[in-house]
């Protein structure tokens, strides 16, 4: 970044910082849950990032900090050790049911207590003068650490998304009510190529010690964060004007929001009893909404307002209906480990634990129950 005081890569970042804070502050303020700060903490962290930047960067900025309130410039960096952390923590809630903290997530905040350590290690090993120059320059961090350090943590969030099956648990509450999982894979992959972006800037200036090639690396992540925190917003805000629509309908449009959802609910038996969509093991909200022509939303409110069940547990109970039917008709001749995969399940286990709950018994014991009725 060019040493100006301001120039237009500072009002980016600028813009991005108030971008990051808004957006934090609105979803800490209206999401719920126990994981409800994880997201408000990564935006936090970004927002931090891009002070860091904005500060450091400008001639002016890193000569005061350096001078003035060097420890300032230390605590912004730390915002790097937990940022892929906050994310890693927010997928898993998002993707793994039952998910939650745990005595070794101490583990986690291993890079910054590291970090902090050598801080504390090496600024006083150090003269004044020294101390100075090293912040200035920033060679008391490497930066490479911290991108390293993101982008493990990037690759840990989407292994933790991919291996989950790309759904999303409808049972917890989140303030992007009608978040997908195409966005919320944006997300990670979004954030995981800007920090790759970010590594390659500081990994040009090793090589090469070219700063116009880094510099030029180094805006365009800056540019990709700031689109990725306006595709951020512009979610957020959909979500909050379809919630608020819905709510509308509720309260002022009573016998029309009654009509559009018998409708739905018409739409929703025909398409489950032509097309069977429940049978496909990856049916998500956002798809099954998609073939009946509406927004996931709309369909989660007609499932709980007239089934009082969620979109799973409507997806489920289909399953497990078909399960029966296959278990009744083909006796003995097929395996129960064909079965499940046959009526949409992609796990055996997930399959016996659905039955059980639904039946009240195994499929095995089913299965032998109505031999026994037949004979």
């Amino acid at each position: 970044m060019e040493s100006n005081i301001l120039n237009f890569h500072d009002l980016v970042l600028f813009m991005s910082t108030l971008a990051a804070v808004y957006l934090a502050l609105m979803v800490a303020l209206e999401s719920k849950g126990s994981s409800r700060l994880y997201l408000p903490v990564f935006l936090v962290c970004t927002a931090i990032e891009t002070l860091y930047i904005m500060s450091f960067y400008s001639l002016f900025g890193a000569t005061y900090i350096a001078s003035q309130m060097p420890f300032f410039y230390f605590f912004l960096i730390a915002a790097f050790y937990i940022k892929g952390q906050t994310l890693f923590f927010y997928v898993s809630f998002r993707v793994i049911k039952n998910y939650h903290i745990t005595n070794k997530s101490i583990f986690h905040i291993t890079p910054l207590f590291v970090y902090i350590f050598t801080i504390i290690v090496s600024y006083d090993s150090n003269s004044t003068l020294y101390r100075n120059f090293y912040t200035w320059q920033g060679n008391f961090v490497n930066p490479s650490t911290y991108h390293l350090t993101l982008i493990i943590y990037g690759f840990a969030s989407l292994y933790i998304f991919i291996k989950h099956g790309l759904k999303v648990s409808e049972k917890k509450q989140y303030v992007f009510k009608e978040t997908t999982t195409n966005q919320l894979l944006m997300i990670v992959g979004g954030y995981l190529f800007i920090w790759f972006v970010g590594f390659s800037a500081h990994t040009a200036y090793h090589l090469t010690e070219n700063m116009n090639i880094a510099s030029s690396i180094g805006k365009t992540a800056i540019y990709l964060n700031f689109i990725m925190l306006i595709a951020l917003f512009t979610f957020f805000w959909r979500a909050r004007l379809d919630s608020n629509m819905y709510e509308h309908s509720h309260i002022e449009d009573e016998p029309q929001f009654r009509q559009d959802m018998d409708f739905n609910v018409r739409k929703i038996s025909q398409l489950i009893e032509n097309k069977k969509p429940y049978l496909q093991p990856n049916m998500t909200l956002d798809r099954m909404a998609h073939e009946l022509n509406t927004t996931p939303r709309a369909l989660s409110v007609v499932l709980n307002e007239f089934y009082g069940i969620s979109f799973y547990q409507y997806l489920n109970q289909n399953r497990i209906e078909e399960a029966k039917k296959l278990l009744a008709s083909q006796g003995k001749r097929t395996q129960i480990s064909s079965i499940y995969s046959l009526a949409g399940f992609t796990s055996r286990t997930t399959f016996n634990v659905k039955f059980k709950e639904f039946v009240g018994q195994t499929p095995s014991e089913y299965r032998r129950a109505v031999i026994n009725n037949i004979r």
